[in-house]
């Protein structure tokens, strides 16, 4: 009633009975519906314009909790939540992806094989390694036996997705990620981080089976941190550039100076620090000092 601006909910019951109102900003749809086709189409339109979900408000056909429930109609409403359930919302939106049936369970039996050629692929596997340890306490062994390994790193010259794209193929037996470069193999690392959950869990790690192709549309991808107006400390900038891979950026623009000051120790020019950081009309100053742990953090950062 709030939203719809209706005080009489009873009165406009035929009115509202065939027709979708949006609710929350265009991020789900109420619905009511008279049959299984209205339910699908209904559901279709939702899924077609990216909302999260769908709220069923009335079970039409004469049911009442006096009644028995029509089960094709809470059979199709069944259908159609569960279809929700398995879209996979990978940001950036992927060239292309297949969603395919079953899934694969991360066990810590498991294995990330990167070969014998490429061992730039090392840090990659340790990457991953640990960010699923992160997530479930099982750390994965590195191998460079594809017979043994579950998850592999495949690095192979491929058509159209460039330096920087990616396949990604996961079904029941394992997951495959194949690049031109390492790069690519990073980027489909955050591909499949996407599909796992954000924080520790004690459920199993498991994956849906699908097909993905990636690359981008754009060679500069990048975001700006101003440290010379809001200065913020070195681990900030490491959770910043994290961010930032993980949505598969690849410019990391940090603002140090502007007529605030000047944020950055250059043992060269030490009047950039001791004359330019500082402002009579800003109390204090701060600026960033030679610090070894992000250094090394920024050089070994894609």
């Amino acid at each position: 009633n709030k939203h719809l601006n209706k005080p009489d909910w009873t009165k406009h019951w035929s009115e509202v009975s065939k027709v979708p109102y949006l609710l929350n900003d265009k991020t789900q749809e109420m619905i009511t519906y008279d049959d299984e086709k209205s339910i699908k189409l209904k559901c279709a339109y939702a899924k077609e314009k990216g909302f999260r979900g769908v709220m069923i408000w009335e079970l039409s056909n004469g049911y009442t909790p006096e009644t028995t429930p029509n089960q094709p109609l809470l059979q199709a409403v069944a259908d159609e939540m569960l279809s929700f359930n398995k879209k996979i919302n990978i940001v950036p939106e992927p060239v292309k992806m297949e969603l395919l049936q079953g899934s694969f369970s991360i066990s810590p039996s498991d294995q990330i094989c990167i070969g014998t050629k490429h061992p730039e692929l090392s840090k990659h596997a340790n990457y991953l390694s640990s960010v699923i340890e992160s997530l479930s306490g099982n750390k994965l062994k590195i191998s460079n036996s594809l017979d043994k390994a579950s998850i592999k790193f495949i690095i192979s010259e491929t058509a159209l997705i460039g330096k920087e794209g990616y396949h990604l193929n996961i079904d029941q037996k394992g997951i495959t990620i194949s690049a031109n470069t390492d790069k690519g193999i990073f980027y489909g690392i955050q591909t499949l981080l996407q599909t796992l959950p954000a924080s520790r869990t004690t459920e199993p790690l498991v994956v849906p089976c699908l097909k993905i192709t990636d690359y981008p549309r754009f060679q500069w991808r990048g975001m700006m941190l101003d440290v010379s107006r809001h200065f913020f400390s070195p681990q900030v900038v490491k959770n910043y550039i994290d961010l930032l891979a993980s949505y598969k950026m690849n410019v990391f623009h940090w603002h140090l100076a502007d007529d605030e000051g000047w944020k950055l120790e250059i043992k060269k020019y030490p009047k950039l620090t001791s004359a330019g950081a500082w402002r009579k009309e800003i109390p204090g100053s701060i600026f960033y000092k030679k610090n070894l742990h992000l250094v090394d953090f920024l050089q070994n950062t894609i």
